[in-house]
């Protein structure tokens, strides 16, 4: 019979999970052959908990799912079977079938196993790989896989693999998967098959993210930030320059050929917001970047903020997203999904592949998607130990989301910290005109703000002050004016006269004291009146 070749491509796949998804399986010991059909010569039956026929003229026969157990649509599954010959060569495991005229077949015959395609134009059959020398003894029990994900298949015996191909036009798309035996030359052949089962491919998603290193040659000796104001250690990149370099990771992907971590870094040290207090990369102003470095038609990136929740990583990788992984003093980016971990690129250390190198954990998660809408947005940062609250005006609904930003750790000896830890709220597209921002706790802060209008473009402002237990300061955000501004109310009159006096402004103590009493009453009187 003659058969034609065709060549065979063995490509870098995503890497797959085999599901838990149960599609079709018998396990014959019920002895009912109700789940299948026979399309051929008859004669199937079960004994001793196997399902199997005898051939005894030339003939060829063929047991598929009866069709109201299976569905022809699915196409990425993994065929798994038992097969026990007794006698005979020619024992065969089918996927793809459509009918007898068209299928692919895993044939044995003369010690030998071949991966064939028949259609309809083309009976002979297209041979799909080189035979291999493999014979399967009658009176042995073989395990087999076969792992239909679209057209790439896979097929393995007692875990030896056997075919990884990649297949071609034409392609037989859908069918059912099959039992199949022959008499061939030698007119007698009986073969049993057990254990069937089908399970669901699940395909993970795998992003081809280019690795890029801080310790780079080319730019680990720059200095990171304004770094040498704030570190006793090395200040470059090498040492500070995790988020730094997965941010360049991370625009490299979306197709931004200049973002060297020196560029960017040279970037945001000439802009007003490029980093935030001590280091911390400000993720907004890298919007901006984009905007300014894309190419006639090329979305910019939005940014936006989640917490370390695995769910919301595995939907950005599925939405082709990678993600930059916030690990204490340290950034990774997330670029693929595996069986049991996440498949990380680490801008520092070359060993940790996997997210397994952090426990699979991660204390947050930020997340730039290609986009043609506005870049406008709302970013305050406060020490972590004041509250921050912000409502709209009017309808004071409470808005947006806070995180603790931790500070940068140098690595790879993780000693001092670039800083303390921050709150940061983050709003993005602000629908309102003006906002309320609320703080409250006790001790001194200083409030950053960041209002960025639909083009990126942005307003910074910093203020400094101390709140006192059970009172407040209150701040305006005019969105439209890109203008922040303190709120004069009976509390923070309060507030700022303890400080005056706690820095020595007033010498006399009872003139302090007069003034205090008359705004603590006022303040009762105004609470009694609320």
């Amino acid at each position: 019979m003659p058969i034609l070749f065709l060549s065979v491509f063995l490509l870098s796949k995503p890497c797959i999970v085999f599901g838990q998804t149960i599609l079709f399986q018998d396990n014959f010991n019920d002895g009912n052959t109700n789940k299948w059909d026979v399309i051929g010569n008859s004669g199937w039956n079960i004994q001793n908990g196997e399902y199997g026929i005898k051939l005894t003229t030339v003939a060829k026969s063929n047991a598929v799912p009866a069709s109201q157990n299976w569905n022809n649509n699915w196409n990425h599954y993994v065929f798994k079977a038992d097969l026990r010959g007794v006698s005979g060569t020619d024992k065969n495991l089918v996927f793809h079938f459509v009918d007898a005229l068209n299928f692919y077949d895993l044939h044995h015959t003369g010690g030998q196993i071949w991966l064939v395609k028949y259609f309809t134009n083309n009976p002979a059959g297209i041979l799909l790989a080189p035979p291999l020398n493999y014979p399967l003894e009658n009176g042995i029990i073989y395990h087999f896989e076969i792992d239909v994900d679209g057209d790439h298949i896979r097929i393995s015996v007692n875990d030896h693999l056997l075919f990884d191909v990649i297949d071609s036009d034409p392609k037989i798309i859908g069918g059912k998967i099959g039992l199949r035996a022959g008499t061939g030359s030698v007119r007698l052949t009986e073969v049993w098959f057990d254990n069937v089962v089908v399970t669901e491919i699940i395909t993970l998603p795998s992003l081809n993210v280019p690795p890029i290193k801080q310790t780079d040659p080319l730019w680990k000796d720059k200095i990171y930030d304004h770094a040498l104001t704030w570190t006793q250690a090395d200040p470059t990149i090498n040492r500070w320059g995790c988020a730094l370099t997965s941010a360049s990771m991370v625009l490299k992907y979306y197709g931004f050929t200049i973002a060297s971590p020196d560029l960017i870094n040279n970037w945001l040290i000439n802009q007003s917001d490029g980093y935030i207090r001590n280091g911390l990369v400000n993720w907004l102003a890298l919007s901006r970047f984009t905007k300014l470095y894309s190419t006639a038609g090329q979305p910019v990136l939005e940014y936006k903020q989640f917490r370390g929740e695995a769910q919301i990583l595995v939907n950005e990788l599925e939405n082709s997203k990678p993600s930059i992984l916030e690990e204490p003093g340290h950034f990774v980016v997330a670029k693929s999904q595996l069986p049991s971990s996440f498949g990380i690129n680490d801008p520092y250390y070359d060993n940790r592949v996997t997210l397994d190198s952090y426990n699979n954990s991660f204390l947050s998660l930020g997340s730039y998607s290609p986009s043609h809408t506005d870049l406008s947005y709302l970013f305050l940062v406060v020490d972590e130990t004041i509250d921050l609250r912000v409502f709209s005006i009017p309808g004071e609904k409470n808005m947006g989301e806070t995180f603790i930003q931790n500070p940068l750790l140098p690595d790879p000896d993780l000693a001092s910290p670039s800083g303390i830890p921050l709150k940061i709220f983050l709003l993005p597209k602000p629908v309102s005109t003006n906002y309320k921002v609320v703080l409250s706790g006790n001790g001194n802060y200083q409030l950053d703000s960041y209002i960025y209008d639909r083009e990126g473009n942005v307003s910074t402002n910093s203020f400094s002050g101390n709140i006192s237990e059970n009172q407040q300061d209150h701040f305006i955000v005019s969105i439209a004016a890109k203008r922040i501004t303190k709120e004069i109310t009976l509390s923070s009159l309060m507030n700022d006269l303890d400080t005056a006096y706690r820095n020595g402004l007033f010498k006399n103590f009872g003139l302090y004291n007069a003034i205090k009493q008359l705004l603590s009453n006022a303040l009762k009187l105004q609470n009694r009146k609320n």
